[in-house]
């Protein structure tokens, strides 16, 4: 019942590592290290636009992104072609200039788009962990009509967070909750190493606490009981949410 599938069929190098997964890491894996700006794509953006516009990172990025079926990518295009790629032109030496010649549609040098970086650091990654539980209770539970105090409580007891009781505002109740979360996640007590799953997680407090859903308070206990084994959760047996 209280089994992490996902942990059990890692291999003794990832157990020992314990990576995150779910996350942008494991889509940026597969794009390529560099992607070859072609006189076709320059063509495609000329008749996408009516007139001549360079291509731009972004562009090249989604349909990539897009043919691959990169979900996590495709929602995050400008941020991810920001952080992640530049447009490079190869054997430039100093004191050249590229240029394009948009009667023949050839350029001086080939282009490419490159990888600067391979993912985010482990840093990153529990930052992210940390935003994808904190940020959707926070905004989700950011009215005293949205929290049921009661249920509020019942939580934050379950997960050792006594101060939250004591606080009579919503408010108060919401922060207090979410900054003992916080600590339990630098302490690596809360260590959810699957970052869809945190915001799983998320989701079932905001539904315990504002409609009472049972099953999302079913979800909530099994993350609670997991966390005495001392080691990364990376799954959990849900149960469906109505």
């Amino acid at each position: 019942m209280f089994k992490d599938r996902v942990y059990e069929e890692l291999d003794e190098i990832s157990k020992l590592i314990e990576p995150f997964q779910g996350s942008i890491n494991d889509e940026l894996s597969q794009l390529p290290d560099e992607i070859e700006i072609t006189q076709e794509m320059m063509l495609a953006t000329f008749n996408k636009n009516w007139g001549w516009n360079f291509i731009r990172v972004e562009d090249v990025i989604y349909d990539k992104a897009k043919e691959l079926g990169l979900r996590i990518i495709l929602k995050s295009i400008n941020k991810v072609s920001r952080d992640f790629f530049k447009i490079e032109a190869k054997d430039l030496e100093e004191g050249d200039e590229f240029t394009v010649d948009f009667e023949t549609n050839t350029m001086s040098h080939k282009l490419f788009i490159v990888k600067t970086k391979i993912g985010l650091n482990d840093n990153e990654l529990e930052i992210q962990a940390k935003r994808n539980i904190i940020n959707p209770i926070k905004m989700q539970l950011s009215s005293n009509k949205a929290v049921n105090k009661s249920r509020m409580n019942e939580i934050a007891d379950l997960y050792g967070a006594h101060k939250v009781r004591k606080d009579r505002t919503y408010r108060g109740k919401v922060y207090k909750f979410c900054r003992h979360l916080e600590e339990l996640m630098d302490d690596k007590k809360l260590d959810i190493k699957d970052l869809s799953l945190c915001k799983r997680f998320a989701k079932w407090i905001i539904l315990y606490v504002r409609e009472g859903n049972l099953p999302a308070l079913n979800n909530i206990t099994r993350i609670k009981i997991m966390m005495h084994g001392e080691r990364p959760i990376y799954s959990i047996e849900e149960k469906e949410i109505l």
